[in-house]
């Protein structure tokens, strides 16, 4: 590599570095605080650049939270790849695949309640956004068609019931839990009827509601 391209080669991964820990950043911020609350100038000061470094690298907010948002998806897909490899695959069964599928749930509140909030946040900001597409839905798509594929795997050996459509119990499934995830995660203890209440025996229940629902 001649010099100037490794000149240039050095610029381009410094940047990538630097967004990246924008990002990092700005998850720590919208954590603290909501993404509708929270201020360019406080991210750009938080990560130690300018604002107009900022704007170059993002153009606008939105672009910044999608950004946020594909990074947050891009971390978990891997994790929930490798967990399908080690958890859901040996599985003898299509409904037992579906079955470890669904504690992957457990494992988002355990490990990324970070992630939780966000998507709640999320889901606020965007409804004011006009252009509502992201990047990350390629990466939601992807679990989804794993998902119909358990499913089918399970009417195929006669372990769910084969008058279930795939992608309606997907859709039903992930508005399910990720709806219960976001509520009890978000919102705990705001009422008083949530006061003691066991999110992990919460997931436990609904996860043998659904079995139950698709099961041969």
């Amino acid at each position: 590599m001649e010099l100037r391209d490794q000149y240039y080669h050095e610029l381009s991964l410094i940047k990538e570095a630097r967004i990246e820990h924008v990002l990092n950043v700005a998850k720590e911020i919208f954590n603290e605080s909501t993404i509708h609350q929270t201020k360019i100038k406080t991210i750009a000061k938080r990560s130690g650049i300018g604002e107009a470094t900022f704007y170059r690298y993002f153009g606008d907010k939105t672009t910044l939270v999608k950004w946020v948002s594909l990074s947050y998806w891009e971390e978990l897909t891997k994790q929930f790849y490798q967990y399908y490899t080690d958890e859901i695959k040996p599985k003898n069964s299509g409904y037992r695949k579906v079955e470890s599928f669904l504690h992957i749930f457990e494992l988002l509140y355990q490990e990324h309640k970070d992630f939780i909030r966000f998507t709640d946040d999320y889901d606020n900001y965007i409804r004011d956004i006009k252009e509502k597409e992201g990047s990350f839905e390629a990466l939601q798509l992807s679990v989804k068609e794993m998902f119909v594929d358990l499913i089918k795997q399970g009417i195929d050996d006669a372990t769910i019931r084969n008058n279930l459509s795939p992608k309606e119990a997907y859709d039903m499934m992930a508005q399910m839990f990720m709806s219960i995830l976001q509520r009890l995660t978000v919102r705990a203890g705001h009422l008083k009827i949530e006061y003691g209440l066991s999110i992990e025996r919460c997931l436990e229940q609904y996860i043998e509601m659904f079995m139950n629902y698709i099961k041969a």
